[in-house]
């Protein structure tokens, strides 16, 4: 009988992974297209398929594992490369949200039914997706190997919880903002006295460095991985939590209705006013998703999120007051590591919101619920309305999702405004469908690349997405010029000096666009910081041609 539970677990969880993304990909991935950060992480994929070395023969700010994990789209996506990494993307935002399923339910000792199961992963995922750009991305990598090394972590055999920081070991070797989350969790989870812990979240690290060394490219990777210095850092991902009034209601919100749902007595015959008042706090915490489904499809969810965060906090602080049961101080433990799965979801100089982890931090908020109904002693009538209202916000949330995901590509218009195919302008992209303005920009590209009369040519200042699939391998040492991936202003000086050595050898087709408002409009490059590069090309090198969307240098 227990096996029989067991394959029909496994079963239901097979099911989830393949059948809900596959879903969502055959709805949503084929809408929408910008080439400003997208196909960075797979041309970066396609520089090692080539033979590079990371930060030796090209320069990457972060570390590498994301462009090794997505290698196998480079070599085998063909034709439909972009298509298939979205589709590992959905895959790995399915994984996030049934890990948290079962991270939330084992640590609180929460035994989910399989509608449960389902209806929870489900939020969790919509939640964490909203409308976060679908691609290949180094936050997704990391949030995901973090996500999957909790549920090994929160098991009781020693091998299983050295399989599992060694996992979490992953998250920072795709990006250096989960490296807070091995010693911070380690913390959390009592596990700080095991030596072998700590090696085992140190592997990775360790691997890395072993190969970073072979290929000679340690100096290199140290002047990275530390492009950016304590007070920018600061400003762009401690300040938000502190600047945003959202926290703030969050808090207030979690806090005090945690306080309505918990602080009561247990008795057979409860007077009416308890219930009443374990209602309020209830329907308060439901009414955080109504808010966060409608600024969804007000295009401001990334604001919600801070919300959901402060709600989470103000779970933790009730918890912390109360010094309540064994299952209290479990759910505490999920709140810490929530949080700290967001936190560190946020630490990004171009995408600082917690949105997304707001999955995870959304299944804290419902494990809490789940428990206040277990401890009731009017279980089957509190479970019966939490069961209602989870469908309610289920329904709600898919609807806005649904309208979100066509309302709002990524840095692109209504879904039913794509109507142009990118596949026979953009190597890689087949199935992708995008605007007019970007199909004539790609179109234009190829106008640009014929001018260059078959000499070595770079593409400044975007389109890191172009050479996933080029015929020829990008020159430059960095496929999206922008100072956020360069790093800091000094580097930025380096690069472009170096470009003068480069004088004669390369010719340099120049946007004439911000192309990252390219579907709403044409708008020039001004000689702004961020496009420092383009003004040093400008100033610095000979004009010898132009098409409409770029100008030819040399």
């Amino acid at each position: 009988m227990i096996r029989k539970a067991q394959a029909y677990n496994i079963l239901i969880t097979i099911i989830f992974l393949i059948l809900v993304p596959a879903i969502f990909h055959i709805t949503f991935s084929c809408f929408g297209f910008n080439p400003t950060d997208e196909g960075a992480v797979l041309a970066g994929a396609r520089r090692i398929v080539e033979g590079q070395i990371p930060h030796r023969d090209f320069i990457s700010i972060r570390p590498t594992f994301s462009f090794f994990l997505h290698i196998p789209f480079v070599i085998w996506g063909g034709s439909y490369t972009f298509w298939l990494s979205r589709l590992f993307a959905w895959f790995q935002c399915a994984c996030i949200g049934w890990a948290w399923m079962l991270i939330t339910g084992k640590a609180a000792g929460l035994f989910y039914n399989k509608v449960e199961k389902f209806l929870y992963a489900i939020i969790a995922l919509m939640c964490s997706v909203n409308i976060v750009p679908i691609m290949a991305w180094h936050t997704l990598d990391g949030l995901f190997f973090l996500s999957v090394g909790f549920i090994f972590c929160l098991k009781r055999a020693h091998r299983e919880k050295f399989f599992g920081y060694a996992i979490i070991g992953l998250s920072y070797l795709c990006k250096q903002s989960f490296l807070p989350a091995v010693f911070i969790s380690i913390l959390i989870l009592g596990d700080f006295r095991r030596i072998s812990l700590w090696i085992a979240a140190s592997i990775p690290a360790i691997v890395y460095t072993i190969y970073l060394w072979l290929g000679k490219a340690i100096p290199d990777a140290l002047v990275q991985l530390t492009f950016y210095n304590k007070i920018l850092y600061f400003s762009y991902v401690i300040r938000p939590y502190f600047a945003n009034i959202s926290l703030l209601y969050g808090i207030i919100a979690g806090f005090f209705s945690t306080y309505l749902i918990f602080n009561h007595k247990v008795s057979h015959n409860p007077p009416l006013r308890i219930d009443v008042k374990r209602l309020i706090g209830l329907l308060v915490l439901y009414a955080l998703f109504m808010f966060g489904a409608m600024e969804l499809v007000r295009n401001r969810y990334n604001i919600f999120s801070f919300c959901l965060f402060g709600a989470v906090i103000g779970l933790a602080i009730y918890f912390i007051i109360a010094k309540k049961g064994i299952k209290e101080s479990d759910i505490l433990k999920i709140c810490f590591l929530g949080l700290l799965a967001s936190w560190c979801t946020s630490l990004s100089l171009g995408y600082n919101y917690p949105s997304l982890a707001s999955g995870p931090l959304g299944l804290v908020i419902l494990a809490a619920i789940s428990l206040s109904c277990e401890q009731d002693d009017k279980k089957y009538t509190m479970r019966r309305v939490s069961a209602i209202l989870n469908c309610v916000i289920l329904a709600v949330f898919a609807l806005s999702f649904f309208v979100a995901r066509l309302k709002y590509p990524y840095r692109d218009k209504p879904a039913w405004e794509l109507n142009s195919g990118l596949g026979g302008v953009l190597k890689g992209a087949n199935l992708i469908r995008t605007n007019s303005v970007t199909y004539e920009f790609f179109e234009d590209l190829k106008s640009a690349i014929d001018k260059a009369n078959g000499k070595i040519y770079a593409i400044i200042p975007d389109l890191a997405a172009y050479w996933v699939k080029s015929e020829q391998v990008n020159p430059l040492r960095v496929d999206w010029v922008s100072p956020v991936e360069i790093g800091n202003k000094a580097a930025m000086d380096n690069f472009t000096k170096g470009l003068k050595y480069r004088r004669g050898d390369i010719i340099f087709i120049v946007g004439k666009f911000d192309i990252r408002s390219l579907a709403y409009g044409l708008e020039p490059i001004s000689d702004t910081e961020r496009y420092e590069v383009v003004y040093y090309i400008r100033t610095n090198f000979a004009k010898i041609g132009e098409t409409k969307f770029f100008e030819l240098y040399k």
